[in-house]
């Protein structure tokens, strides 16, 4: 792997990787080391992202950039491809537009084609947790790929950049990918002879080493890491986005680029638009009117009223006193006529806080669901679970009437094998045939027998 970590990143965007660093020279790595210091390069941009000048904020909107490679932290990629994006600098940002009382929503302005796997998790899950309390949007502008994906994920809603419905913009490549390079003939070449000693107890430590050519063990290993990350990550996406596992990877977890419509029919975005006219729509939807202590508001459009306008869009209730028509009513019909793109605004407003609701109140009930279902009984549960309707209460309610049949099968097992007994033991006595006390003990070994096939099918009857 190159600099030893794994990566979810696309192919092409790897090939260069792998084709810039086998490019570099020793007087390469000495000029990069003369002009540039990762570790106190990422300690100054920590520090910048904790400062509020860090952020562009229009209106209430705080826009965070991550565009290039991701790495968790600056190191020589940002030398390689003349800047890269990291992961705990975006989340520091993040942290502090969710501190700021006048930011109000969050746009991620997206186009990367993933990168370093080390640390997406942790950014994605902080995305994931802060857009309960603040709306936060994914742009995506004009890729995002891999593990950029996963971060876009993340977030309440994901645009694709484009305008009259039609986007070249591009999402997907979801999976992981680890390189393995040989340099045992280079080392040879030169005269090098590299001999690595292992501990006895720890014997696949080097078993993907670059001295050597990758042996059967190491290829195995690899692809058990890379199988395992993929997991994680396919797993993490349906939870953000409240689909299940399976969907991710049926409908866009086979590592393909997807563009334009094609993501939208996926379900891995949700609309095209440009980004001023995202910025310009939840600029006024944030900045100026319905906002309740950072949060969305919910409302029913035919509550708006000269009061309400008062309170969350003075701006305007203020233009209306100035052409001294402030007497008029009100109402969502006035507003269409002589204000139509705040009544748009307002509409939409309520639209995405009922989606972002919806949203919630959807993963809480499979939650829910999947914390009441005891072992054994899963697929009566997976008949429910994503069907949008039904309740906890009702799933807990199947799994009895399950568990009662289950019961009932097995007893009535128990039974006809008792009556078979008991007419073995009314026979009359034939010649050569068991005594009474006999023909007990194969009777209650029968019993013992039928109850422990019963236990062993899952049907353990107690009491």
């Amino acid at each position: 792997m190159i600099f030893n970590k794994p990566y979810a990143l696309t192919q092409d965007y790897l090939n260069m990787m792998k084709s810039k660093y086998d490019s570099f020279t020793a007087e390469d790595m000495q000029k990069f080391c003369s002009q540039m210091s990762p570790g106190k390069h990422f300690e100054k941009m920590m520090a910048d992202a904790d400062k509020d000048a860090s952020l562009k904020i229009v209106n209430g909107v705080a826009v965070i950039d991550v565009i290039g490679v991701l790495e968790k932290r600056t190191s020589e990629l940002a030398f390689f491809f003349g800047g890269t994006t990291s992961t705990e600098v975006v989340k520091a940002k993040i942290n502090r537009a969710m501190a700021m009382e006048k930011v109000q929503r969050i746009i991620l302005n997206i186009d990367s084609p993933g990168g370093e796997v080390d640390g997406v998790l942790d950014l994605s899950e902080s995305i994931f947790n802060s857009s309960q309390k603040k709306p936060i949007t994914a742009f995506i502008n004009e890729l995002a790929a891999s593990g950029a994906y996963w971060i876009a994920s993340a977030c309440t809603q994901r645009i694709l950049n484009g305008r009259n419905g039609s986007s070249t913009a591009k999402c997907g490549s979801v999976g992981v990918v680890a390189l393995h390079q040989d340099i045992s003939k280079m080392e040879e070449m030169h005269g090098v002879k590299t001999t690595e000693v292992v501990s006895t107890f720890s014997p696949f430590k080097r078993v993907t080493s670059a001295h050597t050519p990758l042996s059967q063990e190491g290829a195995e290993e690899l692809q058990r890491k890379v199988n395992e990350l993929y997991f994680i990550m396919t797993e993490n996406i349906g939870k953000y986005l409240g689909i299940s596992q399976d969907s991710v990877t049926r409908n866009f977890g086979d590592g393909r680029v997807y563009i334009g419509k094609d993501c939208i029919n996926r379900g891995m975005a949700s609309q095209i638009d440009t980004l001023d006219a995202v910025l310009e729509r939840q600029s006024i939807n944030s900045g100026k009117f319905l906002s309740n202590g950072g949060k969305p508001m919910q409302f029913n459009v035919s509550e708006i009223t000269h009061e309400f306008l008062a309170k969350h869009a003075p701006n305007i209730v203020a233009s209306i006193e100035q052409k001294a028509v402030a007497k008029l009513e009100i109402n969502k019909e006035y507003l269409a006529k002589n204000h139509s793109e705040t009544l748009k605004a307002i509409e939409k407003d309520s639209y995405n806080a009922g989606f972002a609701k919806g949203c919630n109140t959807e993963r809480e009930r499979i939650k829910e669901i999947e914390d009441i279902t005891p072992d054994g009984f899963e697929a009566v549960a997976e008949k429910y679970k994503f069907d949008g309707k039904t309740s906890a209460g009702d799933v807990a309610t199947a799994i009895l009437k399950e568990q009662k049949h289950n019961r009932n099968t097995s007893s009535s097992a128990l039974e006809n094998e008792s009556a078979s007994m008991n007419e073995v033991k009314n026979v009359a006595p034939k010649e050569n045939a068991k005594s009474e006390e006999e023909l007990n003990k194969i009777l209650s070994h029968v019993q013992n027998t039928v109850v422990k096939t019963s236990s062993d099918n899952g049907h353990w009857i107690k009491g």
